[in-house]
C-alpha cells in the first residue's frame, strides 16, 4: 500500500469533530473527507446541521480517495489561540477492495500527527454520504425557526473556528421547509441548518401586558 497525506489547518477539523455523536448512524459519524485531482473537502454532520471545508489539493495530482476518519482518531486534535492555524496530518493508504469489509468500498489505513502526538486506525466501514446535495442551490429569504440546541451547537463550532474571537454567524433564511445557509465568515467553511417545524400559532405582538402603559 502507498501511504498519502494531506495537511488541514487544525481549527477546521476541531470544528467538525463537534459533530461527533455515538448515536448517529455509521456513515454521519467521524469526519468524511474526499480528495479530488484539484481540491480536497472534510465534512461533517448530525442530520439537522451539516459542515463542510474545501482547500485546494496540496499537490494537483494527489492520489484521490474518500474515506471517514473515526472519531476517535481526532480526540487529540484542538484548536486554541495558538494552535487554531496548526497543521493536521492526515496519511491515508487505500486498503485492497472488499477485503473483508461489509461495504463495496476501498478501506483506508489512517494515521492523524498533531502537535506531537499521533493516532492511527482504519475509515469507518460504511457508504459514504452525498453532501452536495444537502445544501440549498439558494435560498427563499422566507424567515424559518431553529431548535435552539442546534443554535447552541454552533457556538461550538465558532468557538474552534475562531478561539476567543467575538463572531456572528450569517443565517441566510430559506423557510419552514428547506435548510438555512451558514456564513461563518470564512469563503472555504459553511454550513446548511434544518429549520424546526413549529405547530400551532406563532404570536406577532406580544400580550397586553407586557405593552407600554
Amino acid at each position: 500500500m502507498t501511504t498519502h497525506a494531506i495537511h488541514i489547518p487544525a481549527r477546521y477539523l476541531a470544528a467538525l469533530k463537534t459533530f461527533n455523536d455515538p448515536n448517529l448512524p455509521s456513515y454521519l459519524q467521524g469526519v468524511q473527507v474526499e480528495i479530488t485531482s484539484d481540491a480536497i473537502y472534510l465534512i461533517a454532520t448530525n442530520k439537522r446541521i451539516l459542515c463542510a471545508y474545501h482547500q485546494n489539493a496540496e499537490n494537483p495530482t494527489e492520489t484521490q480517495g474518500t474515506f471517514n476518519i473515526p472519531p476517535a482518531l481526532l480526540e487529540h486534535v484542538r484548536s486554541t489561540r495558538k494552535l487554531k492555524d496548526t497543521l493536521v496530518e492526515i496519511q491515508y493508504a487505500a486498503m485492497p477492495k472488499n477485503m473483508g469489509r461489509e461495504f463495496p468500498i476501498h478501506g483506508y489505513d489512517i494515521t492523524i500527527t498533531f502537535a506531537g502526538h499521533a493516532a492511527s486506525g482504519t475509515s469507518i466501514d460504511t457508504i459514504l454520504f452525498d453532501w452536495r446535495r444537502q445544501f440549498p442551490t439558494t435560498t427563499s429569504g422566507q424567515p424559518g425557526q431553529f431548535d435552539t440546541r442546534l443554535l447552541a451547537k454552533l457556538t461550538k463550532i465558532i468557538d474552534a473556528l475562531r478561539p476567543g474571537a467575538d463572531i456572528c454567524i450569517g443565517i441566510s433564511h430559506n423557510g419552514k421547509e428547506g435548510p438555512a445557509l451558514l456564513d461563518f465568515d470564512d469563503e472555504n467553511f459553511i454550513g446548511a441548518l434544518m429549520p424546526y417545524r413549529l405547530n400551532g400559532y406563532l404570536p406577532t405582538e406580544p400580550p397586553t401586558w407586557a405593552l407600554p402603559r
